[in-house]
């Protein structure tokens, strides 16, 4: 399954690398380019093996790949290799598993949570939906009840090597609050001068390095009008209002807005949406805010992270299903997600390729290996320049040949025994 899971990668977004059997022990010089249906082939094999011999989910402790793993992943294959009766199958193989099945109830640890909302002001109302559920700390793991986690990464902050303070003294190894949380708003300054501080629940200490798109903040939630039905788009799980949250404000409980602001400019980058699957409902407190006194996890969290989740295989499914012609059934697919999140369904002739794309955007924001899925519909360049702020301001015209990632130069150069051919306009 590793074997697979790796080549599988090779085959899509380099397309053109060595597939090198068997395995090598030491160093090899004599590589030679291989035809990405040839590496298809074997990912096809490996995972042939992989679904016979692998443990089903309710026999595996937290974090190993079960068998269900090699059958989404070989779904995947087989629509990369346009068996789409076979992607069916596999994919059919997960869905069809009584062990698994769409959350569609509060579940888990937090599923009474409380909170006073982002202005951090009045009385705790109950806080959350199923979505939400999916992304608290103690409800990844199948084992714990999560019926539609596959696979997923573990970390667990008081082991040792588990992602914590043994790891990195700035707290841990996982970065996603900090990188993804959100907007660097906590060091925002009113127009008075006044510092905003940082609380100690779902803000997190994120440092604003990446923001979303138009595209993933915004245009993919007008579908059909669901702005305020789906609840992946709902306050829990994408905030995009911010508060002044420093009582020695005077602003203290009303929005960052311009005008009262010390700097208006900076209000996109301090009020950006923060997606909350990427925050920590409760840290850990392993840090204290110098300003605030707040305890926070420095912008680490210490949940897991999932590698693979079940609407991930219907989605699969979906694109098989319509790349076969049978666009009745793929809009079934998609609508066991929808109607999970209170989204309107969709009719047959909705569906198309960027249907199935915008719904793992929905869905699987931050989850999906969207390079990947990209390069593997071949939609990269297209979607590059009709969604990327960068490409669209400066009028870039981006080349088909950017669907596959060079072969590294030093990889040509090293293989001194035979020749590697670089993928074409590179």
């Amino acid at each position: 399954f590793p074997s697979a899971s790796a080549h599988h990668f090779l085959a899509t977004t380099p397309a053109g690398a060595p597939l090198v059997l068997p395995a090598t022990t030491g160093p090899h010089f004599a590589s030679s380019s291989s035809s990405q249906d040839s590496v298809y082939q074997q990912c096809k094999e490996d995972l042939a093996f992989a679904v016979k011999w692998m443990k089903p989910v309710d026999q595996l402790p937290g974090g190993r790949a079960p068998r269900a793993a090699a059958y989404t992943l070989l779904s995947e294959v087989y629509i990369s290799m346009k068996n789409y009766d076979e992607a069916i199958k596999a994919a059919s193989a997960v869905i069809d598993n009584p062990n698994f099945r769409l959350m569609t109830e509060r579940f888990g640890v937090l599923k009474n949570f409380t909170f006073n909302g982002y202005t951090y002001q009045g009385a705790a109302e109950p806080w959350g939906d199923v979505y939400w559920d999916l992304f608290v700390e103690g409800n990844f793991n199948w084992k714990t009840g999560n019926h539609e986690a596959i696979w997923n990464a573990e970390f667990d902050v008081s082991a040792k090597g588990g992602g914590g303070l043994d790891i990195s003294s700035n707290g841990g190894d996982f970065n996603l609050e900090r990188n993804w949380g959100g907007p660097l708003k906590w060091l925002a300054k009113d127009k008075n001068g006044v510092v905003d501080w940082l609380q100690d629940t779902l803000s997190g200490r994120p440092v604003g390095f990446l923001f979303g798109t138009e595209y993933s903040n915004t245009t993919i939630w007008k579908y059909k009008g669901d702005w305020d039905r789906d609840i992946r788009n709902s306050k829990y799980n994408i905030q995009r209002e911010y508060y002044w949250t420093n009582p020695s404000s005077a602003f203290y409980g009303q929005l960052l807005a311009a005008d009262n602001m010390g700097d208006p400019s900076s209000l996109y980058a301090m009020t950006t949406p923060s997606f909350k699957k990427a925050v920590s409902a409760v840290h850990h407190g392993l840090f204290t805010d110098a300003t605030s006194g707040k305890k926070h996890d420095n912008g680490h969290i210490y949940k897991d992270w999932y590698i693979m989740r079940l609407p991930d295989t219907y989605l699969l499914r979906a694109e098989a299903y319509y790349l076969k012609g049978n666009p009745e059934k793929a809009a079934e697919d998609i609508n066991a997600i929808r109607n999970r999140v209170h989204a309107t369904p969709v009719g047959a002739g909705d569906v198309n390729l960027d249907l199935i794309l915008d719904e793992r955007a929905r869905e699987l924001f931050m989850e999906d290996f969207r390079f990947n899925t990209l390069m593997r519909m071949g939609k990269l360049v297209e979607y590059l320049m009709k969604y990327n702020p960068v490409v669209i301001k400066n009028g870039w015209q981006l080349d088909d040949h950017l669907n596959k990632f060079p072969i590294p130069n030093s990889e040509i150069e090293a293989n001194t025994g035979s020749k590697l051919e670089q993928n074409p306009g590179y």
